[in-house]
């Protein structure tokens, strides 16, 4: 199981679909890059339901996560196994500290920002920290999540 920072990912907004949807034909842009990324952590404290779908809107069928090359379904099991451990989770980007980069030809674009989390267990175990989340998206699997990472910057512990 895949642990240093695993942060679920869904979608059940329907206003983040709209920044979700791309076309693998149109170039991917920093703004873009940006917007998934809020997108991202937005929709991971609503605390929603995780299934094969939501995930699919984030991940292409294959990507690095956490430094292991996975399938979608590995890592919605990581999703679902991380929520059952910390079912209330609330997550933020910190203003000012999201930074997008694209290659030339913005078939690539990597987004990074720093989140605070404070989450909790069902049997009431809290913990908090931050982060600085990276993803990569690619234009080829339609602007999804090819490669994530984390470092942890500030760990406040498990109460």
């Amino acid at each position: 199981m895949i642990r240093k920072l695993s942060l679920a990912a869904t979608l059940v907004v329907g206003g983040a679909t709209a920044a979700l949807a791309q076309d693998a034909s149109e170039p991917l842009s920093s703004a873009l890059a940006q917007r998934r990324l809020e997108a991202y952590v937005a929709t991971w404290s609503a605390n929603a339901g995780i299934n094969a779908a939501t995930v699919g809107n984030y991940y292409a069928d294959r990507s690095i996560y956490y430094g292991k090359p996975m399938s979608r379904t590995q890592i919605l099991r990581d999703k679902l196994n991380y929520v059952a451990t910390w079912p209330e989770r609330h997550y933020r980007i910190v203003p000012g500290t999201v930074a997008a980069a694209c290659d030339h030809a913005k078939t690539m674009c990597r987004v990074s920002g720093i989140m605070q989390w404070d989450r909790r267990s069902r049997g009431g175990a809290r913990s908090l920290g931050s982060a600085r989340i990276s993803l990569t998206l690619s234009r080829a699997s339609g602007g999804k999540i090819v490669h994530e990472s984390a470092s942890i910057l500030r760990y406040a512990g498990d109460y």
